[in-house]
């Protein structure tokens, strides 16, 4: 059974193709937020979502409108990162309510240097969730082998049917299925907890 904070935001970023970004000595630019805002019973209490337009479109490769299905046109159409950062910080009570994420290393990472870039203070609760490390620490409590850090692979591994793989609210309703099939767990963990490990 998992010790969950009150109300906590599940969140998942979609960006630019990584390797442009790199060989341009770059950051990936982000193109979509979607988040879920859930209470401690795994019950959606509000939804997010929003496409950004990137500021150099050249970066949004083939790749990554084949993985996504968002066409240029569309991302063109779409606010700037500037005007939709704030009505992401009012979904998550600015700094009220943790934000979680399937790996922080990138998706927290990513927000806030777009965050530093920009000059604007991260809005945000300081201490993200990191479902990663809590799938990690499950593993090991319950005796299972990990698969490794794909959610596509772990999805897999406990049979969560997956669509609008590559969206970011599909993927942030992913992993709130991950964690109703670890709630059902007798295990007690505390979600929280992992913030600090």
């Amino acid at each position: 059974m998992l010790h969950l904070p009150a109300t906590f935001i599940i969140f998942d970023l979609e960006f630019t193709d990584v390797e442009i970004a790199t060989a341009s000595r770059t950051m990936p630019e982000i193109i979509e937020i979607g988040a879920i805002k859930v209470n401690q019973r795994l019950e959606v209490k509000d939804s997010f979502q929003s496409l950004i337009r990137p500021s150099r479109l050249d970066t949004y490769s083939d790749y990554c409108e084949r993985l996504t299905g968002i066409s240029r046109d569309i991302l063109e159409a779409a606010d700037p990162f500037e005007k939709v950062w704030r009505y992401f910080a009012e979904f998550t009570d600015f700094r009220k309510w943790q934000i979680c994420s399937w790996g922080t290393e990138v998706d927290v990472a990513l927000l806030k240097q777009h965050y530093v870039t920009r000059g604007l203070a991260y809005p945000h609760h300081k201490v993200p969730l990191d479902a990663v490390s809590f799938y990690w620490a499950y593993c090991s409590i319950v005796g299972l082998r990990p698969v490794g850090w794909s959610l596509k692979a772990v999805c897999n591994q406990f049979s969560i049917e997956r669509s609008d793989t590559h969206r970011a609210l599909g993927d942030s309703k992913l992993v709130l299925k991950l964690f109703s099939k670890w709630d059902d767990s007798s295990e007690d963990m505390a979600l929280y907890d992992l913030a600090e490990v």
